[in-house]
């Protein structure tokens, strides 16, 4: 027997939501500004102009920069359906998908062992942890609707 949605629920999962976004900042914000601490914008102009000089290591991290923003986006998408007990349908579950392929690449490069201790990537631990009960979460069925059905 599945537990009823309940406000009680409702600030647990609120709570946790926010910690670990919360501990997870200093890695945004890593993310963002980066280690020549260049502006995303600043760097999307210069490989948009795609120069002469421009380096594979300029794409791959261009790349990486485009996919962790759509996993963000759509992570912060799932923590709203999570909170609120949202069901969740067929193309849904593909955006979550399609999230969690753009997001693994990034945390891999975080959970690096050149970089595993230089900087603050350790604090990604919690949001990783989040995103991946959050992914099994949704394909496990239990969301409930706001009626207590369960969704088929």
């Amino acid at each position: 027997m599945e537990k009823e949605y309940s406000s009680k629920i409702l600030v647990r999962r609120l709570l946790c939501s926010i910690s670990a976004i919360i501990m997870g900042l200093p890695c945004f914000i890593y993310g963002i500004v980066g280690e020549n601490e260049n502006f995303p914008l600043l760097r999307f102009l210069r490989v948009l102009t795609l120069h002469e000089r421009i380096t594979v290591n300029e794409i791959f991290t261009f790349t990486l920069g485009v996919m962790a923003f759509f996993s963000s986006i759509i992570f912060l998408v799932m923590i709203i359906g999570w909170v609120f007990n949202l069901p969740s349908d067929r193309s849904w579950k593909i955006i979550i998908v399609i999230g969690t392929i753009c997001w693994f690449p990034n945390t891999l490069i975080c959970f690096s062992l050149e970089n595993f201790f230089k900087r603050v990537d350790l604090l990604i631990i919690p949001l990783a942890s989040l995103v991946l009960y959050l992914t099994f979460w949704y394909f496990s069925d239990q969301t409930n609707h706001h009626d207590g059905s369960e969704i088929q």
